[in-house]
């Protein structure tokens, strides 16, 4: 019998992926209703400003008549009342990237804003329509720390596909971005608690560590063992996110 053969030690790395459906996501978000339909009304004070701009006297011994063109910003407070519904208009749309995922959902707003008041109900000042597109996109990162404990950031964002503002009279813009940004900043909020809840709920560690340990491999021919190759792990091996459609 031959003698036994020892052979050199060679280094190898094992990567591991983690795979997280689209599905998971997108329930955790089908579970807020403003990321459904919501309708809101409200009162409010404003701080508005209106730029001016006029011709005004500046006369010297040489041109008496001389006249020079002056710019200045008026500032008025002012009462507002408005009216906004906010419906979905589509489903999600998933954009890969790396470790990460966009999630992105169309949403369309329509309402009404305007002052308050008998006068601004004479100048007709009181109900001004508006409507708009907005994509609402949920950023979502996966990494885990050094306890194999998953890390899931998550941060939403708005795409105006409309201008953030109305002209309420000439010159005087009333803001309306905040009317639907912000109950739906609050929803994405609970949205990315629950989402992070739904990746970040897994026992990497425990699962790791059924790998993670030294084994032995038997080398076999024809039935018969003729040695073994042994593993040894003795670092960290690479660990990777994929996101996927799998249910």
């Amino acid at each position: 019998m031959p003698p036994p053969v020892s052979l050199p030690t060679s280094h190898s790395v094992a990567l591991m992926q983690v795979a997280i459906s689209y599905n998971a996501i997108s329930e955790a978000l089908d579970d807020i209703k403003e990321l459904q339909s919501f309708s809101k009304s409200a009162r409010e004070k404003l701080t508005l400003k209106k730029h001016m701009s006029a011709n005004v006297p500046a006369p010297t011994l040489k041109h008496p008549l001389r006249m020079v063109r002056k710019d200045w910003d008026v500032t008025v407070s002012q009462d507002t009342a408005y009216t906004i519904n906010v419906a979905r208009t589509g489903g999600f749309a998933f954009t890969p990237n790396g470790n990460g995922l966009r999630l992105s959902v169309p949403i369309g707003f329509s309402g009404q804003v305007g002052f308050t008041g008998d006068i601004a109900k004479i100048l007709s000042l009181n109900k001004k329509d508006f409507s708009g597109q907005i994509d609402l996109n949920v950023d979502i990162l996966v990494d885990v720390d050094p306890n194999w404990t998953p890390i899931v950031t998550v941060k939403p964002s708005f795409d105006w596909k409309d201008k953030a503002q109305i002209e309420i009279v000439g010159g005087i813009w009333i803001p309306i971005a905040k009317y639907p940004n912000n109950p739906l900043q609050k929803a994405l909020n609970r949205g990315a608690d629950q989402i992070r809840q739904r990746i970040a709920n897994v026992d990497l560690k425990t699962k790791i560590s059924k790998l993670w340990t030294a084994k032995a491999f038997p080398l076999t021919e024809r039935g018969r063992t003729f040695g073994y190759c042994n593993d040894d792990p003795k670092m960290h091996f690479s660990l990777a996110f994929r996101f996927n459609r799998a249910s």
